[in-house]
């Protein structure tokens, strides 16, 4: 997804999490990161997302009004889902430093994800690059481990 500029947490926010939630919408993901239903709350409709491609008119008509995207796949890439079943949300953490950054956090099981990470996650699912690591050959016999 391009970069876009929103307010993390900001109920005011259009492209913020916090402004769907606030104004009644139904955010489930579904499995696989980018998959999910939006239930919206003033005329009961449904929008389905895979992949962070969503079925919604300003998606399908404009190719989405905020770089390509509408505001729900914008919203579901606020959140990401958890190993615990949850959901992980986008939020800022302050760090030791006094530093302010944005991560994913599970409020259920408190799993926390580095935001450059699952955006770099994101591009490489989205690139179908294969995983260097995968990729490499195994040698015949394990190399000794060296401390």
């Amino acid at each position: 997804m391009p970069n876009l500029t929103f307010t993390i947490a900001d109920v005011n926010d259009q492209l913020s999490l916090a402004y769907a939630e606030a104004r009644g919408y139904k955010i489930k993901l579904r499995g696989a990161d980018g998959d999910a239903l939006i239930q919206t709350p003033e005329d009961d409709l449904d929008y389905h997302l895979i992949d962070f491609a969503c079925d919604c008119q300003d998606a399908i008509q404009r190719g989405g009004s905020y770089s390509g995207h509408c505001q729900h796949a914008v919203w579901v890439a606020q959140m990401r889902p958890c190993a615990c079943g949850g959901a992980m949300l986008l939020g800022e953490f302050t760090t030791c430093f006094g530093e302010v950054i944005p991560r994913f956090e599970c409020s259920e099981c408190g799993d926390a994800r580095d935001f450059n990470l699952v955006k770099a996650e994101r591009r490489l699912r989205r690139s179908r690059a294969p995983d260097v690591e995968a990729t490499r050959k195994t040698p015949a016999s394990p190399a000794a481990t060296s401390w």
